[in-house]
């Protein structure tokens, strides 16, 4: 019997679970997840079903024959009462090459992973009886370029903010707080210093003597406090 780990694949919080725009923080997720229990390759692929591998009949190595001795009904019984049953080896869960039991039992692991964490599969176009690979191959071309496409946009949209003398700045910079945020959990790598330097950039010219000061402080958070203090 395939060792099944003793363990159902993990169920994410509501708020965690794949609902089509949090492709990003969820393939990460599911990939750490496949990773931690060694099934990552059911995902991507790479572990094939041994049952539909067809081998190739140039690698297939010719048993070399017995040697042919001598026997008496006595010891051709004997024989046959010695001969051992093999017992197939159980291998580890990222092992690449599984038996065909226990690449079923691991497959159904990777697909409930999959499952578990999406809010209506069913809706999403997942078939739950093909392989993980199958399902994770649907996940990747419909919603992978898709989320590029709005962390691009996003991103465009932040950096793009202006202040204009007047404004409330207070309010400002709760909006360019905002979209920082969002742009960063669909996946966008601006860090605290790209954020400051954002901020700046965003600024009129009537600011720079305050602004060209700040290039140089420490967090986002130190150079708003100045610029309130400047604004107000």
């Amino acid at each position: 019997m395939a060792n099944t780990g003793g363990s159902a694949p993990p169920v994410f919080a509501d708020l965690a679970k794949f609902n089509r725009s949090n492709w990003v923080i969820w393939s990460g997720l599911i990939k750490i997840a496949a990773d931690l229990r060694g099934v990552y390759g059911y995902l991507d692929g790479s572990i094939a079903n041994p049952s539909t591998i067809t081998p190739n009949p140039l690698t297939i190595a010719i048993p070399a024959l017995p040697p042919v001795a001598a026997t008496t009904p006595q010891t051709a019984t004997q024989t046959e009462q010695i001969t051992p049953t093999q017992t197939p080896i159980e291998t580890p869960w990222e092992s690449i090459t599984p038996s065909s039991t226990e690449w079923r039992v691991r497959n159904a692991w990777a697909m409930g992973l999959l499952i578990y964490n999406t809010n209506d599969p069913v809706g999403l176009g997942i078939t739950i009886h093909s392989s993980a690979a199958d399902a994770w191959k649907l996940y990747v071309e419909t919603y992978q370029v898709a989320s590029e496409v709005a962390i691009l946009n996003a991103e465009m949209d932040l950096r793009n903010m202006t202040y204009a003398d007047g404004q409330d700045f207070v309010e400002f910079i709760s909006r360019i707080r905002t979209k920082w945020s969002n742009v960063t959990a669909l996946g966008a790598s601006i860090n605290d210093k790209a954020f400051r330097t954002i901020i700046l950039n965003a600024l009129p010219r009537s600011w720079d003597s305050i602004v060209a000061t700040l290039y140089t402080t420490q967090s986002s958070r130190d150079a708003i406090n100045q610029l309130m203090t400047h604004w107000s």
